[in-house]
């Protein structure tokens, strides 16, 4: 893992909307695509901020009401992605270090770090990403019984 940069272990295939997108469209996304964290960015990829599915929970009050669905649907269509984005969002470069990406990730507890190259959106490193890693090294033995990665 010493060697192993962000680049390594990024998706790079991304599910993204735009400013003016509905909450509408960020929840039905997050559903097809089954992804918990959409980067909105604009039309040259450049990145303007993140909506978390639990930044739909809270902001929208989706799943929370006991309204009719057609109402909720209404409601969610006339909310905005800006409406429910965090603008100050955590970054890595792709070729940060994958030790100090987790470090970063870890102490941030926002699941995942957009991978930006100057101000545009190259990745996405999620928690999942780190586990999906650690399981596939258990399974090729290259982690020994203390834990630790040879």
């Amino acid at each position: 893992m010493e060697d192993l940069k962000v680049r390594d272990l990024m998706k790079t295939d991304l599910v993204t909307v735009g400013l003016g997108d509905s909450v509408a469209r960020v929840r039905n996304l997050m559903y097809e695509k089954w992804v918990r964290f959409v980067p909105m960015v604009d039309s040259d990829q450049r990145l303007l901020g993140l909506i978390t599915y639990r930044d739909l929970l809270r902001r929208s009050l989706i799943e929370q009401s006991d309204r009719p669905v057609w109402v909720e649907q209404e409601k969610l269509e006339n909310l905005q992605a800006d409406d429910v984005a965090q603008h100050v969002v955590d970054q890595v470069e792709p070729d940060t270090d994958l030790r100090e990406a987790g470090r970063q990730l870890l102490e941030s507890k926002k699941g995942c770090l957009l991978v930006v190259e100057g101000n545009r959106l190259v990745g996405i490193l999620t928690e999942g990403d780190f586990v999906r890693y650690v399981v596939e090294e258990l399974e090729d033995g290259e982690v020994d019984h203390a834990g630790d990665l040879s």
